[in-house]
């Protein structure tokens, strides 16, 4: 990890000054990210947007739509995605990379980010570790390599948002078994997610 995402990365639960929004509205929020990823310093002013909405995690919850699946995207455009994230218990994500700055908010649930370096002599290395829970939002820098997992006994949910348009950009998955660094495939990301959870269920 690079110092650029170390540091963003000790930004777990930061609060900026200001009163909660009591009511949170999803097309409000879009529109406010639209704006702010537009500003001189987008992923600074996409972060001010996630403590200001992230403060009344509980408003966010509510006001959510009910999704069947774990992952979809709220908006995409050439500027900024933002995406709605479910991370299941028992449930972690391969090593991944996003070639991209992005902020995650959490407004449900518990979940852990590994942070991993590729300095050394090691395929990767793990690095430090970020515990989150409602209200928590976390910067993370465009090197950055991470895994995600779901630490309580029930579903984490967030909003994931990325400086970028995600679906597009390359980036990468680093297969841990094999030592290998792969284009990131949805097929790929499925095996190796696949793995870990046969991993954590030998291991329960």
């Amino acid at each position: 990890m690079d110092k650029q995402d170390s540091d963003n990365a000790k930004t777990a639960g930061a609060k900026t000054a200001g009163s909660d929004l009591s009511v949170f509205d999803l097309d409000e929020f879009i529109t406010c990210l639209r704006k702010a990823v537009t500003a001189p310093s987008p992923a600074k002013a996409i972060r001010a947007e996630m403590d200001r909405y992230f403060e009344n995690p509980e408003a966010v919850r509510q006001a959510m739509p009910t999704f069947d699946t774990d992952e979809e995207t709220l908006f995409e455009d050439e500027t900024v995605s933002i995406f709605y994230c479910r991370f299941r218990p028992n449930y972690t994500i391969p090593p991944h990379d996003h070639q991209t700055s992005a902020v995650i908010g959490i407004y449900e649930g518990q979940e852990r980010n590994n942070f991993f370096t590729t300095a050394g002599d090691a395929f990767i290395t793990k690095g430090k570790s970020v515990d989150m829970q409602a209200g928590d939002v976390l910067s993370i820098g465009p090197n950055a390599i991470h895994t995600v997992e779901c630490t309580g006994s029930t579903p984490s949910y967030g909003i994931h948002v990325y400086l970028a348009p995600l679906s597009r950009i390359e980036r990468n998955l680093y297969d841990v078994a094999a030592q290998m660094v792969i284009p990131f495939t949805d097929a790929d990301f499925q095996r190796l997610v696949s793995d870990d959870e046969a991993t954590a269920s030998s291991q329960a």
